[in-house]
């Protein structure tokens, strides 16, 4: 027969409380022998003043520090060593000197790639390209609306269904490529990994 966990009162996978194991896959027994439900006891722990809610054991010092508390103080403790304020504050100096020079290269690029787009004239390309795109729904509608209702009731419903990038299925038949690739070229950004 199997215990209760008297947090959420029901059956838990350890046999009894004097049972020799500390815990299995699902549950766990406190110090003073009182089991219950992982999940269950430590949402409790979290929550109150107490080290077991059934014998209402208080937590000691030590008890209500958490894991993120313990933490804290060992990374203040840390911080006050000599040779880590001289690193932190080494930290500090070559990160804004890296940060300066990433903002620096940002800006040329850029510059640079304005340069490019007016020399090579890619926005009148952008421009006769997505107006060859609207030709090509105008005459897909204009087809559907002559071969009757039903087709035009098809492509409207599958209009519905565009993705967020501007393509349909019947699109991605049609261009025999995917959306996405014509979302990016009628949205062109550059993304370069400099490592």
């Amino acid at each position: 027969m199997a215990d209760t966990c008297a947090i959420c009162l029901e059956d838990m996978d350890m046999k009894t409380f004097e049972d020799e194991k500390n815990s299995t896959e699902t549950c766990v027994k406190l110090e003073c022998k009182h089991a219950f439900h992982t999940r269950c006891i430590i949402t409790c722990l979290s929550t109150q003043d107490k080290q077991c809610p059934q014998c209402n054991t208080p937590k000691t010092v030590e008890d209500e520090l958490s894991g993120q508390g313990l933490m804290k103080i060992t990374v203040h403790r840390f911080k006050k060593q000599p040779q880590v304020k001289s690193l932190l504050n080494e930290l500090k100096t070559s990160k804004k000197e890296y940060a300066g020079l990433l903002k620096n290269l940002r800006d040329q690029t850029r510059k640079f790639i304005k340069e490019k787009v007016k020399e090579l004239n890619i926005n009148v390309h952008r421009k006769y390209f997505i107006k060859c795109l609207q030709k090509m729904r105008k005459m897909v509608k204009e087809e559907a609306i002559r071969l009757g209702p039903l087709y035009v009731g098809i492509l409207e419903s599958d209009r519905a269904w565009r993705s967020r990038y501007g393509g349909s299925s019947v699109e991605k038949m049609l261009y025999g490529s995917s959306s996405w690739t014509f979302w990016r070229l009628k949205n062109p950004k550059l993304r370069i990994n400099l490592i």
